[in-house]
Parts: structure tokens; C-alpha cells; sequence
């Protein structure tokens, strides 16, 4: 046998003695996964919480999706068989919008998910579709899934304006708006923002009006327990009491219509080229509307576009006024202060 031949083979087999012992061989797969093929589904939360009950539809959707089995719903855990249990943490038990994974093969067996929150279920079922292996007709947990873990950043949005200017989700359907806001909520996303107004009111691929469309985007996140945010500046003259007028009603019909709200994403400059005297007061007069439909939600202003003289305004405003029962903050962009600053 040649030597570079004899030296391959020796080290094949050198490397075969290494990597079995390590798990990388199929049977220690096959012997590393827990059944939950015919899983059923329990939902351990005393108060109806919907978010968390949506969340179990999602698991047993995309688990179906993945498998072809459709997973049951049960109030308590069957007398044997895998099931899969959410249930929400006792407050300040975990990291806010944390999530843990652990799975007890002695029972059933068993497959905990336990959230911070409603929402939180959605990323302890996004990490238990990522870490499973699944094929037509079974789904296998592995046996050593443990995880506790929290978002870092408080928040993870998307911006997925429904206008003439999207090349891809201008011509999606409800369902694929929620389809899409789904997997981003699995990978851990906890707001979406849609421009209702600016940039054209209709493209010829849409399925239906930008109206319609943001209430469907605002009634998914209520759904799915995730912000909802809308991205909607002045770009027209505020000194004109006319347009003023007509922008606060357009406002209030978006408000009142849109079943959540958590933030208005005003750009104070591109668009709109109003100095702080003119969109300060604007501002103060849309928090008024908007909290009387959403009493939670805050105005967000970014400076982008601002002059160092109109920032510099808009800092001793801030601090003269103190409007934190309204202002969410301020929005970091090209134009604006350091961030640090």
C-alpha cells in the first residue's frame, strides 16, 4: 500500500476514535433525541392570558408545518405521552422578557417553557423550532436542551412600512405580513413599525388600502403581545393652520382605528423642514390625541435633519418642560448629537 494511502487511512481511523466518543456518530444522535412527535400541548396559566394562548398556536402551526402532525391542546398533562407545558415566571423571577427551556425525559416526557411574559413564550418556542430535528411525520427534542437566557436590548423592532416604496412587502397579504412578523418574533423581535401616511397612498401591488393594512399590522401585534410603533412625519409647512388642522384629523382617524399603539416615530427633519418652535407644539398637541385612544404610548423625535442650533433648542425644551408623561425620548440619526451625548 503506498504511504500517503496508508497515512490517510490511519488517520481516518485516528479521527473515527475521536470524534465517536464525542457524540458525533448517528446512533448517540438517534440516542441524544426525545420523541415529541405526537406532543400535546398544555397551557398552565391561571388567568386567560391571549398572548400566551396564541403562542401555543403558533408552536402546534409550525410544528405542523415542519412535520405534517398537528399538535392537540390539553388543560392539564395527559397520563402519558410527551407534552409540551408553558407557563409564565412568578414576577421578577427572570430577566424581563426571559425565557427558560429545560425538559424532564421522565415525564411524559416533558417539555418546559417558561417567559417573563406572553411575548417572552414566542422566543422559547423560536429557540426549541431552532434547536429540534424534524422530518416528515416526527419531531425530536434533544435531551440535553437547558437554557435560561434574556434579550440584551429592551428593544428589537423592524421597520416594515406598507407603501409604494417596498420592493417585497408592498404586495403581501395579511397573512404574510403576520407570517413574516411571526418568525421575526421568534428570533426574538418585540416591535414592528409601519408608515401609515408619508411616501404615496397606494402602489399597484397592494391587496388593500395603507389604512386597512395598519390596522391589520397593529391588530397582529396586539395578537402576538409585540410593540407596535408607526413612523409618521410633518412634511408640510406647520406655520400653515390649515394642513395643522388636517394632519391632527388624520391622526386621530389612524389613533382611533389602529387597536395598539405603543410609539409615534416623529421625524423632526426628512422629511419636513419645520424649526423646534413649530414642531415642539405640534408634537404636544399630537401626545394629547394619542393618549386619549392608547394612554400608554409616548412620541418619539428624532433630529435628524436639525441644525446644532435647532438641537440645541430642542435639549433646553426638554429640560425646561420635562414632558416625560408623553416623550419617549429622543431618536439617535444621522444630524443628531453624539450618541453618547
Amino acid at each position: 500500500m503506498p504511504i500517503k494511502i496508508k497515512r490517510a487511512l490511519e488517520l481516518l481511523l485516528l479521527l473515527t476514535c475521536i470524534v465517536a466518543p464525542l457524540g458525533f456518530t448517528s446512533a448517540a444522535h438517534a440516542n441524544g433525541r426525545l420523541d415529541f412527535s405526537d406532543a400535546v400541548i398544555v397551557v398552565d396559566i391561571e388567568d386567560a392570558r391571549p398572548v400566551a394562548d396564541n403562542a401555543a398556536r403558533v408552536l402546534a402551526e409550525e410544528a405542523e408545518r415542519r412535520t405534517g402532525v398537528r399538535w392537540e391542546r390539553a388543560d392539564v398533562p395527559p397520563e402519558s405521552g410527551a407534552y409540551v407545558i408553558i407557563t409564565l415566571a412568578e414576577e421578577g423571577d427572570m430577566d424581563p422578557e426571559g425565557f427558560r427551556v429545560s425538559l424532564d425525559p421522565a415525564a411524559g416526557p416533558r417539555l418546559h417553557i417558561e417567559a417573563d411574559c406572553g411575548r417572552a413564550v414566542l422566543y422559547g418556542i423560536g429557540h426549541v423550532l431552532r434547536k429540534s430535528h424534524w422530518s416528515e411525520g416526527e419531531f425530536h427534542v434533544p435531551a440535553d436542551i437547558d437554557i435560561e437566557t434574556a434579550p440584551r436590548y429592551p428593544l428589537r423592532g423592524h421597520q416594515l412600512g406598507y407603501r409604494a416604496r417596498g420592493n417585497t412587502y408592498a404586495a403581501w397579504d395579511r397573512d404574510q405580513y403576520e407570517q413574516y412578523i411571526r418568525e421575526l418574533a421568534l428570533f426574538g423581535a418585540n416591535a414592528i413599525e409601519n408608515i401609515p401616511h408619508y411616501g404615496g397612498e397606494a402602489s399597484p401591488v397592494h391587496v388593500m388600502s395603507r389604512h386597512d393594512m395598519n390596522v391589520n399590522i397593529s391588530e397582529i401585534c396586539e395578537q402576538y403581545g409585540l410593540e407596535f410603533w408607526m413612523w409618521i412625519p410633518a412634511n408640510f409647512d406647520l406655520s400653515d393652520d390649515d394642513l395643522w388642522a388636517e394632519a391632527l384629523e388624520k391622526h386621530e382617524e389612524t389613533y382611533r382605528t389602529s387597536p395598539r399603539v405603543d410609539a409615534v416615530f416623529f421625524p423632526g427633519g426628512d422629511p419636513g423642514s419645520n424649526p423646534p418652535e413649530l414642531v415642539l407644539p405640534f408634537v404636544a398637541e399630537l401626545s394629547g390625541i394619542l393618549q386619549q385612544h392608547h394612554p400608554d404610548a409616548k412620541i418619539w423625535l428624532s433630529l435628524q435633519g436639525f441644525s446644532p442650533e435647532w438641537v440645541g433648542e430642542v435639549h433646553d425644551w426638554l429640560n425646561e418642560e420635562d414632558p416625560r408623561e408623553w416623550f419617549g425620548g429622543v431618536v439617535h440619526g444621522p444630524g443628531s448629537l453624539d450618541l453618547p451625548e
